[in-house]
């Protein structure tokens, strides 16, 4: 028993990890060679390295063309690179070869994979089986949308801003059923890293707000504790953080940039619309893998095909014979979006008529939900429907595709636990020789025992199914890489 029990130890703590990590590793190097080529590339980081330290680092935001706020992401790692590995190397600051920063490609395959490992670890935690913990694992360290970071060096503070985010939901987890205030130092030790990391902490303290009010209203208890640590200190850290970024702020959003809000649209129908479609995008990029294995873009995007030619009729009375096919994306955005709402309403039901899978279920809708609030109020921006860039913005929203990998993984849990639960009893049927004989329905099966016992063991089909899966989203992130590449590279599939 104890041999036993050491083995599934083994398998769970070694034996898999290194599959997974081996398995992402392969998977990246292999689509960067191939397909990808990409190196990623300094842009107004430069700016804020030449003047960055070790004192400065703490407030500073001015990045030249942008304001950020990183100093446990791209600066301090930038202020690594510049220091210690890009002279290693042989490489000087500011150069060239230092703003053509290939040297980051392997840094961001190794990150992917430990994401992934942390990932499986937390799933672990969540009380998630092996597989289905190593399909939330892969859906997040595949997903097509990392593949950003091939081409932007400061996406790195990205995933170290998943790494503290993880970790921050470990202990958070931790403190919560076990209520010991041990781990609140792991908690806020990660908290304070994440915000220093990236913007997007900010999705997260709108998640840790709501997750920590329903847990509570759930209860029926109030707990001090819950306010204290997931609502109010996390709010009070906010209200430092903003007053110390609101004149960046107002100066980015001011500007003609990437940042600019809706607020100074002429009409508040027109916001609303750009922030509908915000959200269509957001979650069509989180979910399809799961579900479309090429870009979300129409056919005749795909393919390179002139619509003009092909149907030429609405040329003759628009200019804008062609804006079915190059917007299809939005048709893609709303039709998953539709899906998820669906989806969602129904997940919402079962949570509430199943209190016992509240935390995960919640933590996982909510994480999704919320990993992009602070990108609503964006602009509307194009990028979202062109080719090479469609369907690859994930680092826009990676708590999302963390919360969206951790549905996912408890969805195939609870399928697992149903087909086991739904196991019906295998009849002796002493006029057929030994012949086993199953009800389903108004049908009667007739096997040999251990066939039957075999081919329809919830086990393995429950475990078929998983497996089947884990394939599908290998195919989807991939072909989906490999096809968009290739579109912005000139080559046409």
């Amino acid at each position: 028993m104890v041999s036993i029990k050491n083995n599934a130890t083994i398998l769970d703590r070694l034996v898999i990890p290194f599959i997974l990590f081996v398995t992402i590793i392969i998977f990246w190097s292999f689509l960067w060679i191939n397909y990808i080529k990409l190196v990623p590339m300094y842009s107004g980081e430069i700016v804020a390295l030449e003047k960055a330290n070790l004192k400065n680092m703490w407030v500073l935001t001015d990045y030249g063309r942008y304001f950020r706020y990183s100093p446990t992401g791209i600066l301090g790692f930038g202020m690594l690179d510049r220091d210690l590995i890009a002279p290693a190397l042989g490489i000087h600051f500011p150069s060239e070869d230092f703003l053509s920063a290939i040297r980051f490609v392997p840094i961001y395959i190794l990150s992917f994979g430990v994401l992934s490992l942390l990932i499986y670890r937390f799933c672990r935690l969540l009380r998630l089986d092996i597989l289905p913990s190593l399909i939330a694992s892969f859906y997040f360290g595949i997903n097509k949308g990392l593949s950003y970071s091939f081409k932007f060096a400061s996406i790195i503070a990205v995933s170290f801003f998943i790494i503290y985010c993880i970790c921050t939901l470990f202990f958070w987890t931790e403190f919560y059923f076990k209520k010991k205030k041990i781990y609140l130092i792991g908690y806020y030790v990660s908290f304070l890293l994440m915000v220093g990391a990236w913007e997007q902490w900010v999705n997260f303290l709108v998640f840790i707000i709501l997750f920590s009010l329903i847990l509570m209203i759930n209860k029926k208890d109030f707990d001090r504790t819950i306010i204290l640590n997931g609502i109010i200190i996390p709010l009070i850290i906010f209200v430092i953080y903003f007053t110390f970024r609101l004149n960046s702020i107002k100066v980015e959003s001011s500007l003609v940039s990437e940042a600019q809000y809706v607020f100074s649209y002429p009409t508040i129908p027109l916001m609303v619309e750009d922030i509908i479609v915000n959200i269509s995008h957001h979650i069509a990029d989180v979910v399809d893998s799961a579900i479309i294995p090429w870009p979300l873009l129409s056919q005749a995007v795909i393919h390179n095909y002139d619509m003009d030619q092909y149907n030429p009729y609405n040329k003759s009375y628009t200019p804008y014979s062609s804006a079915h096919y190059i917007t299809f994306t939005d048709w893609y955005s709303g039709l998953i979006l539709g899906i998820f709402l669906c989806s969602g309403i129904l997940l919402i039901r079962y949570l509430w008529i199943n209190k016992k899978d509240l935390y995960i279920g919640l933590m996982g809708l909510l994480l999704t939900c919320c990993g992009f609030i602070a990108h609503l109020p964006i602009m509307y921006r194009t990028y979202f429907t062109l080719p090479g860039y469609a369907d690859l913005m994930g680092y826009k929203h990676y708590i999302s595709i963390l919360g969206f990998s951790i549905l996912v993984g408890w969805f195939f849990q609870k399928i697992k636990e149903r087909v086991r639960e739904k196991k019906q009893p295998i009849i002796d049927d002493p006029s057929n020789n030994g012949i086993m004989k199953r009800e389903f329905g108004k049908l009667s099966f007739y096997r040999n025992r251990k066939m039957l016992t075999t081919l329809l063991s919830p086990e393995i089909v429950s475990n078929g199914l998983m497996i089947f899966f884990l394939i599908w989203i290998i195919f989807t992130n991939s072909n989906k890489l490999i096809i968009s590449y290739q579109i912005a590279a000139g080559v046409f599939p």
